[in-house]
């Protein structure tokens, strides 16, 4: 037979007690030690921007490739279509 920890109260509030002080723990460590975690996200953001700079490229390339595929466009029309997506891109960054 099975000891059912999940309806046993002392087994609740020891879980209560637990969660608390731990989170008590967390929220004092980024209290006083707040710089660490900035730095360290500041470095992590560094490091997956570039990965997310491709996905957000790809993400709106994608209804351009859709179109050069469904429509068969000629090959001349292709690098067109991204060198203007790329150009209104760079547009749109220098004014935001």
């Amino acid at each position: 037979m099975k000891y059912d920890f999940k309806n046993n109260k002392y087994f609740r509030w020891g879980l209560t007690a637990f969660l608390t002080i731990a989170a008590s723990i967390c929220f004092y460590y980024l209290l006083f030690h707040g710089n660490s975690i900035k730095t360290g996200f500041h470095t992590i953001t560094g490091i997956l921007m570039p990965v997310l700079y491709g996905l957000v490229t790809a993400y709106l390339l994608t209804p351009v490739l859709n179109y050069i595929e469904t429509k068969q466009a000629p090959s001349y029309s292709v690098p067109f279509f991204v060198l203007t997506f790329f150009f209104l891109l760079f547009i749109l960054l220098q004014i935001a």
